[in-house]
């Protein structure tokens, strides 16, 4: 079975040879021949395309099972983690409530430490109305809504072109 490569070659070719001005396309025995080759070369090319198709078909199917496994393992580690939080936090509350810092076991030195970094801030509202200008972050974007729009209008914008749209393999 020749490679997609081959096949797509071997079209180019006989495409070639039928716009080639030294080939007498008039001539029955030489477009018979043409027809008979294109007709093998469509063949192969159907039969690449169904293994193609399988092969995509089983790697999405494989990689969606995957993905499900992923999710499965993802939900079974937030598990593991929120149980190790939750013991966590009950030794550290039993420590600071008995006045310990520190314990050392054969196995492990477990230690209450103060957090580092910058202090936390407790703010009593999320709304900026009324806050002084100095303490408000505005956050600048470009609306691309917009601009589509404009240029979908035809104005004539020096920072933003429209591009073509892409094209993509269905198999159904």
């Amino acid at each position: 079975m020749p490679t997609l490569w081959h096949i797509s070659n071997e079209l180019q070719e006989l495409g070639d040879r039928i716009t080639d001005d030294q080939v007498d396309t008039t001539d029955p025995e030489i477009m018979s021949d043409i027809e008979r080759r294109l007709d093998e070369v469509f063949a192969d090319l159907d039969s690449k395309a169904e293994d193609y198709a399988s092969l995509i078909a089983d790697l999405l199917a494989r990689a969606e099972a995957r993905r499900q496994e992923s999710r499965r393992l993802r939900e079974r580690a937030d598990v593991d983690e929120n149980a190790a939080k939750t013991l966590k936090d009950r030794l550290k509350d039993v420590m600071e409530n008995r006045g310990m810092k520190k314990i050392e076991t054969t196995r492990y030195r477990i230690t209450v430490s103060n957090n580092g970094g910058k202090l936390p801030v407790d703010f009593t509202t999320t709304d900026t109305d009324g806050l002084p200008e100095q303490y408000i972050r505005r956050v600048e974007s470009i609306d691309a809504d917009a601009v589509r729009n404009d240029l979908e209008a035809g104005v004539e914008l020096a920072f933003a072109r429209l591009l073509r749209r892409g094209t993509h393999l269905r198999i159904a």
